[in-house]
């Protein structure tokens, strides 16, 4: 069985032909998934660029917190910390309008900076049969001189 040289031609042509149609359906799907890379890689991006924004709009965020922090049995303190990301100036603490379970010494205020990260303490003495909670309020400015209040509930 022989076959004729149009027969031959007629085959090649046809297994081209299937490989071509086989090697476009394959172009076309990685075409495809490509743009899915492509598109993935971008909102990557952009997720990397909003968060990036946001770390930069928190360091430029001025805050000052308050934490009561207990020495030994007799010795407490107001830990007052910048944990913002810029210095801030003339820090103090005010009590709450409601008369509070603790005296303020005031001994250190009003703290003239404090740069990113630093604290200070201020002592504190706890009254017994008063209140166990009490209204603390940091007080400080920025660069610009403008003045935050942070109110902070803090139990005794």
């Amino acid at each position: 069985m022989m076959f004729s040289q149009d027969d031959v031609e007629i085959v090649i042509a046809a297994a081209a032909l299937v490989v071509s149609l086989v090697s476009l359906g394959f172009s076309v799907r990685a075409s495809h998934l490509q743009n899915k890379v492509n598109a993935l890689e971008e909102k990557l991006k952009r997720i990397e660029l909003d968060d990036k924004e946001e770390e930069l709009a928190k360091r430029r965020e001025s805050c000052v917190k308050v934490r009561y922090v207990r020495i030994s049995d007799k010795k407490r303190v107001l830990r007052i910390s910048n944990v913002g990301g810029v210095k801030v100036f003339n820090v103090r603490c005010e009590e709450g309008e409601s008369e509070g379970g603790a005296v303020l010494m005031h001994d250190k205020e009003p703290f003239e900076y404090l740069e990113p990260g630093d604290s200070y303490d201020e002592a504190v003495i706890v009254g017994f049969g008063g209140p166990p909670k009490s209204k603390i309020e940091a007080v400080w400015k920025t660069e610009d001189g403008v003045e935050h209040r942070k109110e902070y509930l803090l139990a005794f």
